[in-house]
C-alpha cells in the first residue's frame, strides 16, 4: 500500500494527474485537501478547476463558499475580477448569495467592468438587470447609482435602474432574521476570548462575527433595536464602565456612553428604546461570592438610546445581588432572577419593576416571588437579534 502527501502546492497538479489516469482515491483524497483549504482568494479558481477536471463536489462547494462569502470574494479577490461575464451573471442573478445590503452587488459589477471597461462595458447592462434595485436605498441611487458614468453614459443601463424591475424580490441575506449571538468567555485553557458568533436556526450553522474591541469577562449582554450592548465587565483584573454597541447594519463595534460607575458580575435588559442594569460588584471579584457587601451595587442604572446619551439611577433595588439575570416582561416591566447576595449566598427570589408614569424611573412592585431553581453563571454571554 503506498501513501500520497498533499500539499498546497501540488494538490491542483495531482488532481489533475489523478483523473486523467482514473485514480479515484487520490482524486476524491484531492477533493478533500482543496475544498479544506477554501478561502475567498482561491475559491473561483477551485470552482473552475473542479469544472474543468469534472469533480462535482469540488463544484458544488466551491460555489457554495463563494455565495456564502460573496461580498469578501467580490471586493478583494483577483480571481473574481477574471470572471466571464457569464459567471458572474451565475452569481448575481442568484437569491443565494450572502449580502448585507443590495449595494454590494450593485459596487460588485462595477468593479468587475472597472478591471476592463473597453471589453466588459458592452456586457454591463445584461448583468445589471439581475441587480435587485428596488431593494436598494433611493438615497444611495441619487448619490451613487444614476451619477456613476457605466449608468449615466448608457442610456439602456440607465432604463434598468429606472425601471427597477419589480418582479426580483430582495435576496433572502437582505432581510432582517432573528439570530443567536454569543459572545466572548473562555477557551479550554482559560484564556479570555473576545470573539463573538452568530448561529442561524435558518441555515443551522454558526458565522463569525467581529471581534469585541477588548477581552472584556463578566460583563453583560443584551440587544437592542437589533444591535447589541457589551455593557462594563473585568478588564485587565478590573471593573470597567465602559459599554460597546454592535452596530448590526454596518458589522462593526463603536463605543457607547460609559455608565455611570463601573460594573461586574452585573446583567441587562432592553425595555422600548431604554437599556438598563442591574446589580453587579464596582470590584473584581473572582468568584462572585467573595463579593464584599458593600461592594455589590444596589441600583439600577438606565440609558435612553437616541437620547442625550447620558446613564442615569432608575431605581433602587431592596436586594442587591451580582449575578442574577434581568429580562423584560412584556412592554412595562422587569424582572430580576436568582444571583447571589453577599454574605447570603444563592438568593431565590424574583423581584418586578415596573416603568413609572414619566417612563424615566423604574417601581419597585413590594412582592416577592420564590422559585427552586438555584441560578447558573457563565463566563459567556448569549441574546438574540436580528440581522
Amino acid at each position: 500500500m503506498c501513501r500520497v502527501q498533499v500539499t498546497v502546492d501540488d494538490a491542483q497538479d495531482l488532481l489533475a494527474a489523478a483523473s486523467l489516469f482514473q485514480y479515484s482515491e487520490v482524486v476524491d483524497t484531492c477533493c478533500r485537501f482543496l475544498l479544506s483549504h477554501l478561502h475567498p482568494s482561491n475559491c473561483l479558481g477551485v470552482e473552475a478547476f473542479g469544472h474543468h477536471h469534472v469533480c462535482g463536489q469540488l463544484v458544488a462547494e466551491a460555489h457554495r463558499f463563494a455565495l456564502e462569502n460573496f461580498e469578501t470574494v467580490a471586493g478583494e479577490s483577483d480571481e473574481f475580477l477574471d470572471l466571464s461575464p457569464q459567471r458572474l451573471e451565475s452569481y448575481v442573478s442568484s437569491d443565494d448569495i450572502e449580502v448585507r445590503m443590495e449595494e454590494s452587488v450593485f459596487e460588485a459589477v462595477v468593479r468587475w467592468v472597472a478591471a476592463d471597461p473597453d471589453r466588459r462595458r458592452s456586457a454591463a447592462c445584461a448583468i445589471l438587470r439581475h441587480v435587485r434595485f428596488p431593494s436598494i436605498a433611493s438615497a444611495y441611487i441619487q448619490s451613487t447609482v444614476l451619477p456613476h458614468h457605466l449608468i449615466a453614459e448608457c442610456p439602456r443601463c440607465l432604463d434598468v435602474v429606472a425601471s427597477g424591475q419589480p418582479t426580483l424580490c430582495p435576496r433572502p441575506s437582505t432581510i432582517a432574521k432573528e439570530v443567536m449571538v454569543v459572545v466572548g468567555g473562555r477557551d479550554s485553557l482559560g484564556a479570555v476570548l473576545s470573539s463573538v458568533e452568530a448561529y442561524s436556526p435558518l441555515k443551522r450553522c454558526w458565522k463569525e462575527l467581529p471581534d469585541l474591541p477588548a477581552p472584556v469577562q463578566y460583563c453583560s449582554v443584551a440587544a437592542l433595536d437589533d444591535d447589541i450592548f457589551v455593557c462594563g465587565g473585568v478588564l485587565e483584573s478590573r471593573a470597567v464602565a465602559a459599554v460597546w454597541r454592535f452596530v448590526s447594519a454596518t458589522r462593526e463595534w463603536v463605543p457607547a456612553p460609559a455608565m455611570m460607575q463601573p460594573r461586574a458580575h452585573h446583567s441587562s435588559a432592553a425595555l422600548g428604546r431604554r437599556l438598563y442594569v442591574v446589580g453587579g460588584t464596582a470590584h473584581d471579584a473572582s468568584p462572585p461570592a467573595a463579593a464584599a457587601a458593600e461592594s455589590v451595587l444596589g441600583t439600577i442604572e438606565c440609558l435612553d438610546v437616541g437620547g442625550d446619551g447620558a446613564w442615569r439611577v432608575a431605581a433602587s433595588v431592596p436586594c442587591p445581588r451580582l449575578g442574577s439575570h434581568a429580562v423584560a416582561y412584556g412592554e412595562h416591566s422587569l424582572v430580576e432572577v436568582g444571583g447571589l447576595q453577599a454574605g447570603a449566598g444563592v438568593v431565590s427570589t424574583v423581584e418586578l419593576y415596573s416603568c413609572g408614569q414619566d417612563g424615566r424611573q423604574l417601581v419597585y412592585s413590594g412582592e416577592q416571588v420564590t422559585h427552586q431553581s438555584r441560578p447558573t453563571h457563565s463566563n459567556h454571554s448569549l441574546r438574540s437579534v436580528c440581522f
